[in-house]
Order: structure tokens, then C-alpha cells, then sequence
């Protein structure tokens, strides 16, 4: 799974009920390919495209499968913005606020890139550390 290797460039869509938007977005947000994520759940990156696009219905079973593979929650496709619950299952921890604040307020691309190789790593058990 590649969700280790999220973004936060943009936002999610602000609309309620935009599923393929807001698949849309999370692929993008963790740099993956319609391919990528077609190939990830098995399914044709022509038809992920029609659910994106909101040509086609996504199927409640392959919307679980989406959900579980970005780790969030199937509710979060329906809300109105993303959260902490929607994504972690909970809510942050004190600790958890400042470190995202102490983030967001780094400006050197180079910062940013070492500290999300470092939490990666970290997440992975050291690996490329």
C-alpha cells in the first residue's frame, strides 16, 4: 500500500456526494496513476475512470475496498471535508496537532522531503533510513 507516501498539496473536493472526486483526489494526494490504483484493486483503470468521472456507480463492495486501501473510512467519501477521524479512525492527540503545525509551517521543499523520507522510513521499520 502506498499510503505512507501521502501529499498535502490542495484540498479534497468541498462538495458532499462527489465519490469520484474525492477518489480522485486521494490518488493524486498519494501520487498514484489511475493505473496504479486499478492495478492495486483489481479492476480496469477505463472503468475507475467512469467512477472518477461519475459516468458509473461505484459499487458499495469496491468502494470499501478503496476506503480500506487509503486507510479512511467510507463515511469520509461522503463528508464535507476530510478529517482526523475520517482518516486515522480518531481523533489526534495533542502531540499529533503540533507536529502537523510545526510541519505546515516549513517553507524549504528540501525540509519537507527529508522529513517525510525520515517519517516513511520510520513507518517501514527503518528501512532507507
Amino acid at each position: 500500500m502506498k499510503t505512507e507516501n501521502a501529499r498535502t498539496e490542495g484540498g479534497p473536493p468541498d462538495k458532499q456526494n462527489e465519490i469520484g472526486k474525492w477518489i480522485r483526489w486521494l490518488r493524486g494526494n498519494y501520487g498514484l496513476s489511475r493505473l496504479d490504483l486499478a492495478m492495486a484493486l483489481d479492476v480496469s483503470d477505463i472503468l475507475l475512470a467512469h467512477y472518477e468521472l461519475g459516468e458509473a456507480e461505484i459499487p458499495a463492495s469496491l468502494l470499501k475496498r478503496i476506503a480500506d486501501y487509503f486507510n479512511v473510512s467510507v463515511a469520509s467519501f461522503f463528508a464535507g471535508s476530510v478529517t482526523a477521524s475520517s482518516v486515522l479512525g480518531r481523533e489526534i492527540t495533542a502531540e499529533e496537532r503540533m507536529l502537523l503545525s510545526s510541519f505546515a509551517r516549513i517553507r524549504d521543499s528540501n525540509s519537507r522531503e527529508a522529513i517525510l523520507s525520515l517519517a516513511i522510513a520510520s513507518r517501514e521499520g527503518g528501512k532507507g533510513a
